[in-house]
């Protein structure tokens, strides 16, 4: 025997009951020159962070409280929350500074195939 250390793979059944077919899903923006996948709330957490950090000992307590909200519920809003807060924040792709297309949702469960027929 050997131990073998690696990704698990679940029948998809077992994945679909638990809800993870479903729901298991992120919401993404893409830049929109180049095609580059963000994870929309990880983006704005990001951005909110460096403006803190960037600006604290300049903030008014009001808009310090603002963005520390913003970046404690971004995780929690749906399309439209997200893509206002990115437009109203003017928040760009990191790595180009291009424009970001609207939150799309990007289900995080992937297929694979398993033996010589693809099927256990």
């Amino acid at each position: 025997m050997l131990e073998l250390t690696c990704t698990s793979v679940t029948l998809e059944k077992v994945l679909q009951i638990s809800g993870h077919v479903a729901k298991f899903a992120d919401y993404m923006v893409k830049d929109v020159k180049n095609g580059n996948c963000y994870r929309a709330d990880k983006l704005i957490h990001e951005h909110i962070e460096k403006i803190i950090a960037k600006k604290a000992a300049k903030m008014k307590p009001e808009e310090r409280h603002r963005l520390d909200m913003i970046a404690a519920d971004c995780e929690n809003y749906d399309a439209e929350q997200l893509d206002a807060c990115i437009k109203a924040e003017k928040i760009k792709a990191p790595d180009t500074g291009n424009d970001l297309s609207g939150a799309e949702q990007f289900n995080l469960m992937f297929g694979t195939q398993i033996g010589p027929t693809g099927h256990l």
